[in-house]
């Protein structure tokens, strides 16, 4: 979704963090406020950065049994994140400490699917790497979606 409106300097700063989920979430809801969930069997949410943190509130709002694929989530998604969920992380996002990630993942029970020293948009800067870490990537996400044996 294309959220708007967010203030600036919000790296860092847990209220600002805050006030910006609140606002996708708001945004999100006004988008999907027609769709009747009833009539789906499987609910599938995708979100990155802060749409991690709108996936499980807004799942847990309005009670929707659903799986979640967390690319790159803040360290607040894990505030809504459901257990049926897989998270991909980079190593060296500056948005999330990846002791935290990993931490929450463990606990939890969700998979995680780590990229050394990739960044926020899990890219490390070698264009070799990061295209076959893409392709492995979406794998991992195809096997999820699948409910086959992650890779």
């Amino acid at each position: 979704m294309p959220y708007t409106g967010f203030p600036s300097g919000v790296k860092g700063n847990p209220e600002k963090m805050q006030q910006s989920a609140y606002m996708a979430l708001e945004q999100a809801e006004e988008i999907l406020k027609n769709i009747q969930w009833s009539d789906y069997s499987e609910i599938l949410l995708i979100g990155k950065s802060v749409g991690t943190v709108v996936c499980g509130a807004y799942a847990a709002r309005y009670r929707l049994p659903c799986r979640q694929i967390l690319f790159t989530p803040v360290e607040a998604t894990f505030q809504f994140a459901g257990s049926d969920s897989i998270v991909f992380h980079g190593t060296a996002d500056p948005w999330a400490d990846t002791k935290v990630i990993e931490e929450c993942c463990h606990r939890m029970g969700i998979p995680l699917v780590e990229t050394k020293k990739a960044n926020h948009s899990l890219e490390t800067g070698d264009v070799d790497f990061d295209i076959k870490n893409m392709r492995n990537t979406m794998k991992t996400v195809k096997a999820y979606v699948l409910r086959e044996d992650l890779p």
